[in-house]
């Protein structure tokens, strides 16, 4: 059979087979235990996403193979899983944390799919090029330290058949930004979740509250967001507003950089807006932004700008005429509109503005008076729900100046019996002088509106100011209020009304109901409901419902149809009570005539609210009810009636459990066992006492049942005012919490407060005093000093200040715990002159005494008699109680009566001091002797028995008798003592005057014993009668015989890796030591000692002198001072890089003498030549890189030609320009000596190994000890003009090829040195 060898092709393949043979002359191999480099994995930093915030990892794994890939996240750095998941939505990989041990792992999942794909590609024909499968993952590092960051390297880890693979290290100092210049990320804002700042406009004055609502855009936040509220402190947080719960947030002003940062922070994920408010302080500009810590979410820019208030203070009528509590009230033109959005509804909102609905109209402009019509700036409250409007009053509706022309609106009358008169009675409605309008903001940003002006009719001015502004109460409700003020020099009478023409939901003839308790109206337009609100503070005391007509009926309501008639509120009629039907209805409310004189100031109120079904409309009051005085005056002393009520006044709504709390003022006492429940069908419920809370003063009462529509509860409890109410307006608030059950569960609040004003009056009066009667105080005081033991007395004085007598009274003085309970207590009674009248002696009774009758103007005196005990307090406060009335405090400082004064010195006999001194220097052996003078700076004499103590440092010996002379006044000694130690201490057989009198001089001896301490410190006491007195310190200085040498063995990376335990070696000072690394053993890890220092603290991130050298040996000397000498270790491991497979490609059979040469690789379209690579990480010795070809070219075994398996007889495996590249090192390796043994060889099937570079071990000078550091050198097959043509396989023509695959297998072996 004849071949056509033309067309015949055979295969050669050389596989280079990985194996790493790491040979070494002992004959283990080093690779078993290694973890081995793989360089399909590769870890590289992308510059484009780092920023000096934070760095981005690229990791990416070549292989075809499906593993899961590892990685340690670095010191200094935190991963931002939340980012990094952003980045990587197309990858291959899926990272987690590994929690389950608890370690800093992120562990990259490689997903089925992907695996699967792989393996298609693996599977490919034989005769296809395999298809590299990229595998990447882009890891975020939030930088904390740059500079622990910076020390540290990454390795990418994995697992194979139990086999550890590596990437090579990525060296984090040479990719981290360090010039703190910022670099720009490459989210773009499509991809980047915003944060919206709404503002209700852009410019504000000194002083406004900003709402600032924070828009999430349907994001969670769930880590603290950082708000940017500028660079100088032109905005001020006041607080938050919202659904979440649970927000908080903290001022971070950096004093250095001038930045407000706020940190706004919950214990929950924030899923919904919330509000901002913040006041503004100063004139400025501000750009606010906003950021969550790993700028998951980030805002877009707002900019707020503060302006002076352009507001002229030589305004024809001022502004600030009346305390209505907004300060940054500006003049505008055109009407405005105020909105306010239901709690919990972010499309609902309840506005008020003068005129049409938006705004816009000429609020100064005189009104338009036609028949019963006034038109232009009236009152206007209205909703918008959604796109729909919604007016409380007639024409609420419009647009245009002719919006609400129906309603009077404040109205004044200045006859007591007045008739209605239409529009001559409405303030808007007439020409005021110096018309003004101006809009401000209240405490929470809301916006408040008022007209401002002179009324003028029937010869009589009155200063007018009609304002509009939300309810702050919890209530959705606008407040109408009118202000008057007399600015004339005669008294003005006069009486206010206001009458409104309602309407809602489009429909003018609305059935009016009652709202119970004397509330007010509402009328109800499903799914609508208006609430006429009278019940609030400064509110109307009249009110009546009419049916509208031309005639501007707004008196016809009353009984009699004028201003003095009574109204509604005369019948209290039941909750739902229809009071009109089936007519055009209207209200009006008034209040009582009154004058006002030149210079005073009136304040006027009326609500109104609109709600929507199903919401809860929650509702507040508080009243009270005085049950003492009958003169409607409040005193000291009275017994108050409180009332606290919640009504839900909302429609088709539940109210769920609802709770009043109440912070009971100081001002009064609460009787617990009248507190009641009225609950939703007025029955009366008794509450256990233990609702209030005595330590918070908190009232705190729970509804058991819902509070439907229309229904209220009510808590009751009575309380008496105490004396420190009187001539005081004492403020209560209540605060009414429940759930709207039937909109999602939602909180809804109302507070409601009550003002209690009480008339002064004359107090009694009660002083203390006190003295110390064992040190002859002369007087009492209000203070005195005293020592544990001394008798102390007491004196209260009780004056009756009214003219009538007190006919009984109990005192109550609780003494401290410290002091005796006095036997008696004298008490004498003194008319108006003083003189005594009776006396008597008494005891106390609990703390009680209960006292006769006192005469009027006249008084009583208590005096008593006590003993301080023993108590480690510093003072005792003493106060003293009649009824509520409290006396002053009388003070004992309690003081220490004063023990001796000892002074220790001491003087080294055997170097012969001259004197004793407070400090010497001593060797061992030396005698020494200590001098102890005692000075009695007491009160009185040291009686003899006092107890000398002094407790001798061990490393004192020989400690002799102690000698004590006692002196006189002039020194001379006039007694002699001495006597041995018994357990440290002696009693002294005399005693010793008080300072000046006399004195007494202790003297002892010792010798320094054989010591390592640097220091011998001794002191003594004395303990007296008066208390122990101690000495100072008398110190000795030992010049050291002993000096210690540290050697500590550490990790490089790691200071705190200790490798083996530190060894302390002591010697004889100027003895000398040899110092040497200890090798660490295997079992521990491959580690090289690579430098070394002798510095107690040397920097640990340098590498270079003066800190550290190369490792040696030191002869180091013992001194005083402790030696450290430090040896750094590197873990070590060497490895070989190469190919797993050559292929010289397709060829055919003619039989020719020829050189087949392996063709370059390609990269980025770039020839590259092959090589094999060695990385050696901090080895300490020699090698020698070589290469052998186990066997000739053969086909497969399994494949018989001819019945044999067939060999490429002859062929010769030829190598040329082989060159060394250093891929990679650190400063030690890049001077390494490695050295190219041969460029150009053959090789032998089974021949010898060829040696291609060898690192020759270098022969440190004696002492020292050498290490390679760290590099990667290539043995390269040419350059990549010389790649084609730098590997080849030479065949001679006699050589037959078969049409087949041929391979041969290459070892490349690493041969350590000894």
């Amino acid at each position: 059979m004849t071949l056509n060898k033309r067309n015949i092709m055979f295969r050669l393949l050389l596989l280079a087979v990985m194996g790493i043979q790491l040979i070494v002359t002992t004959g283990t191999s080093l690779a078993e235990s290694s973890i081995k480099v793989d360089s399909d994995l590769a870890l590289t930093s992308d510059q484009e996403l780092s920023n000096e915030k934070q760095i981005v990892i690229r990791v990416s794994d070549q292989s075809k193979a499906q593993r899961d890939l590892g990685l340690t996240i670095p010191e200094g750095a935190a991963f931002d899983r939340t980012t990094s998941n952003q980045l990587n939505k197309k990858s291959a990989y899926t990272a987690i944390l590994d929690q389950k041990n608890n370690s800093n792992q992120v562990i990259l999942k490689q997903t089925a799919q992907t695996a699967q794909t792989a393996e298609n590609i693996e599977n490919d024909s034989v005769n296809r090029q395999a298809t590299t499968f990229k595998k990447e993952y882009l890891l975020v590092f939030k930088l904390k330290d740059t500079s622990i960051f910076a020390k540290q390297q990454l390795k990418v880890t994995t697992i194979m058949n139990g086999v550890h693979y590596e990437s090579k290290p990525l060296l984090l100092k040479d990719i981290v930004g360090t010039d703190g210049v910022q670099r720009q990320t490459s989210l773009s804002k499509e991809d980047t979740p915003q944060i919206t700042f709404n503002l209700n406009q852009t410019e504000y004055i000194v002083g406004d509250t900003i709402q600032l609502k924070v828009d999430l855009n349907a994001s969670e936040i769930n880590e603290p967001l950082y708000i940017n509220l500028g660079n100088k402190a032109i905005l001020t947080p006041i607080k938050i507003s919202s659904d979440n719960g649970g927000i908080n947030f903290e001022s971070q002003n950096n004093q250095n950089t001038g930045k407000n940062i706020l940190k706004i922070s919950s214990n929950e994920p924030i899923k919904k807006d919330f509000t901002l408010l913040v006041k503004a302080t100063t004139v400025g500009k501000v750009d606010i932004t906003a950021s969550t810590e790993t700028d998951h979410l980030i805002s877009k820019t707002a900019t707020v700008k503060v302006i002076d208030n352009p507001t002229s203070k030589a305004l024809a009528i001022n502004p600030n005429t009346f305390d209505d509590g907004i300060p940054n009230w500006v003049q505008k033109t055109k009407t405005e509109v105020g909105s306010k959005a239901f709690q919990g509804s972010t499309s609902r909102f309840l506005n008020y503005t003068f005129g049409g609905v938006n705004g816009g109209i000429d609020a100064e402009a005189d009104s338009k008076i036609s028949s019963y019509n006034i038109q232009g700036s009236q009152i206007n409250i209205f909703i918008k729900d959604i796109n729909k409007t919604i007016g409380a009053f007639f024409k609420g509706e419009d647009t245009s100046s002719k919006a609400v022309r129906t309603s009077t609106g404040f109205g004044i009358v200045f006859e007591p019996n007045e008739s209605n008169d239409g529009p001559k009675q409405a303030i808007l409605a007439n020409k005021l002088t110096n018309k003004a309008y101006f809009v401000g903001h209240d405490s929470e940003g809301n916006l408040v509106s008022k007209i401002m002006g002179q009324f003028e009719r029937n010869g009589k001015t009155l200063i007018a100011e009609i304002l509009l502004r939300p309810s702050l109460s919890g209530t959705t409700a606008v407040q109408q209020e009118l202000y008057l003020k007399n600015d004339t020099t005669q008294s003005v009478s006069y009486g206010t009304f206001i009458g409104q023409d309602t309407m809602l939901n489009g429909n003018d003839k609305v059935p009016m109901s009652s709202m119970g308790n004397n509330a007010g109206l509402y009328i109800t337009q499903n799914p609508y409901k208006l609430a006429i609100n009278m019940k609030v503070p400064d509110g109307p005391i009249n009110y009546a419902a009419q049916t509208w007509t031309r005639r501007n009926p707004w008196f016809d309501g009353f009984t009699p149809r004028n201003f003095s008639g009574t109204g509604l509120e005369q019948k209290n009629l039941e909750e739902g009570y229809t009071v009109l039907k089936n007519s055009d209805t209207s209200y009006t409310a008034k209040w009582p005539f009154a004058t006002l004189a030149p210079g005073e100031s009136q304040h006027y109120r009326q609500d109104i609210g609109i709600t929507k079904a199903p919401d809860v409309a929650p509702e507040a009051y508080k009243e009270y009810q005085n049950e003492t005085s009958t003169d409607g005056s409040n005193r000291p002393g009275d017994n108050i009636k409180f009332t606290l009520r919640a009504h839900n006044s909302g429609l088709d709504s539940s109210w769920s459990d609802v709770s009043f709390s109440d912070i009971i003022p100081s001002k009064f006492q609460i009787n617990t066992n009248s507190i009641r429940l009225i609950n939703q069908s007025g029955q009366e419920i008794t509450i256990s006492p233990s609702a209030y809370n005595e330590v918070t003063r908190e009232l705190k009462v729970t509804v058991p049942n819902s509070v439907k529509d229309n229904q209220w509860v009510s808590v009751t409890f009575e309380a008496k005012a105490l004396t420190t109410a009187s001539g005081r307006t004492v403020r209560n608030t209540v605060n009414v919490v429940g759930i709207d059950s039937n909109v999602n569960q939602q909180e809804r609040s109302a507070s409601a407060i009550v003002d209690v004003p009480f008339i002064k009056v004359q107090l009694p009066e009660l002083t203390k005093k006190v003295k110390n009667i064992s040190r002859l105080d002369a007087k009492y005081a209000t203070e005195t000093e005293a020592s544990i033991g001394d008798e102390i007395g007491y004196k209260l004085v009780f004056t009756n200040t009214n003219s009538e007598e007190v006919p009984e009274a109990i005192i109550e003085d609780p003494l401290d715990s410290d002091l005796d309970e006095p036997s008696a207590v004298h008490v004498s009674y003194k008319d108006s002159n003083g003189s005594e009248v009776r006396s008597e002696d008494l005891t106390f009774t609990g703390n009680q005494l209960i006292l006769k009758a006192i005469p009027a103007d006249g008084s009583v005196v208590l005096t008593f008699e006590t003993i301080l005990k023993d108590t480690k307090k510093t003072v005792i406060n003493n106060i003293a109680m009649v009824a509520d009335v409290k006396s002053n405090v009388a003070k004992v400082n309690v003081i220490k009566k004063t023990p001796p004064t000892l002074i220790k010195e001491v003087k080294n006999i055997t170097k012969s001091d001259a004197d004793y001194m407070t400090e010497t220097t001593a060797e061992v052996d030396d005698e020494i002797e200590y001098r102890i003078q005692i000075v009695n700076t007491a009160s009185g004499d040291i009686k003899p028995g006092a107890i000398l103590k002094d407790v001798f440092d061990a490393d004192l010996g020989d400690i002799q008798q102690v000698r004590i002379d006692y002196l006189d006044k002039d020194e001379k000694i006039i007694a002699k003592q001495t006597t041995d130690w018994t357990d440290n201490q002696v009693i002294l057989d005399h005693g010793i005057p008080i300072a000046g009198q006399g004195m007494a001089i202790a003297y002892v001896k010792a010798k320094v014993k054989e010591t390592n301490k640097s220091v011998i410190n001794n002191s003594v006491s004395l303990d007296t009668d008066f208390g122990a007195g101690a000495s100072e310190k008398a110190k000795l200085n030992i010049k050291q015989s002993k000096g210690r040498i540290v050697v500590r063995y550490r990790d490089r990376k790691d200071e705190s890796h200790k490798l083996a335990e530190d060894e302390t070696f002591d010697g004889k000072i100027g003895d000398t030591r040899l110092v040497q690394p200890k090798v660490i053993p295997e079992t521990d890890g491959n580690w090289t000692v690579v430098d070394s220092s002798n510095m107690v603290d040397p920097d640990w991130g340098s590498t270079t002198k003066p800190d550290w050298t190369l490792a040696h040996d030191y002869t180091v000397t013992y001194a005083k001072d402790e030696q450290v000498i430090t040896y750094r270790y590197e873990e070590s491991h060497i490895g070989i890089i190469a190919d797993k497979r050559w292929d010289f490609g397709q060829h055919d059979t003619t039989a020719t003498d020829r050189n087949y040469y392996l063709k370059a690789k390609t990269q980025d379209g770039k020839k590259q030549p092959y090589e094999v690579g060695v990385e050696d990480y901090y080895t300490s010795k020699g090698w020698t890189l070589n290469v052998k070809q186990d066997d000739q070219f053969h086909t497969n075994a399994n494949e018989k030609i001819g019945g044999s398996q067939k060999f490429l007889d002859n062929a010769v495996l030829n190598f040329h320009n082989g060159q060394i590249a250093l891929k990679e090192s650190d400063d030690i390796g890049s001077t390494a000596p490695v050295s190219k043994l041969t460029s150009e060889f053959e090789l032998v099937p089974e021949g010898a190994p060829v040696n291609l570079m060898t690192h020759t071990n270098k022969t440190p000078d004696p002492g020292y000890y050498a290490a390679h550091g760290f590099g990667i050198w290539a043995y390269q097959f040419g350059d990549a003009k010389q790649a084609d043509y730098s590997i080849g396989l030479k065949v001679p023509k006699a050589t037959k090829r078969f049409p087949r695959q041929y391979t041969s297998q290459l070892t490349w072996s690493l041969v350590i040195a000894e």
